[in-house]
């Protein structure tokens, strides 16, 4: 807990690698937010004290579980999925801010439409999900003769 200071720190002492960097870039997105957005730090606090009480709950969680067993149930493996989606992310995002260092890019107006970003990966979660629970249900069913 006390590596947390440094958001998502404690969670990279544990082997929680993904989890650390999720953290950490929550907590400067959050101070990003509280300087341009005009929102008040009581974002920045939140992340940062959940981070610290996140970091003390898994190491808690680690403790208590048997030697090799796994936290979840879900599939250990979920490297590689998604990559393409933040590969062309990572690559648009690389091109336009190359291009804003040569030709100046005005992009003040994100300021106001930020929360659209919000809006549409809430839809995209839900989506997920429905579709998700769609096809578990049909393979549920198994096929009628």
């Amino acid at each position: 807990m006390l590596f947390s200071l440094l958001p998502g720190l404690g969670h990279i002492y544990l082997g929680l690698y993904q989890r650390g960097v999720a953290f950490f870039a929550a907590f400067l997105a959050a101070l990003w937010l509280a300087d341009h957005a005009d929102l008040s730090g009581a974002l920045v606090a939140f992340v940062f004290f959940f981070t610290m009480f996140d970091a003390h709950r898994m190491a808690t969680l680690l403790a208590a579980a048997p030697p090799g067993a796994p936290l979840v149930s879900a599939p250990q493996s979920t490297f590689g999925k998604g990559n393409l989606t933040m590969g062309v992310v990572l690559l648009l995002a690389g091109a336009l801010l190359l291009y804003s260092n040569f030709y100046p890019l005005d992009l003040s107006f994100l300021a106001d439409w930020w929360p659209l970003g919000l809006i549409l990966f809430g839809l995209w979660l839900v989506v997920r999900d429905l579709r998700g629970k769609t096809a578990k249900e049909n393979v549920q069913d198994g096929p009628t003769v």
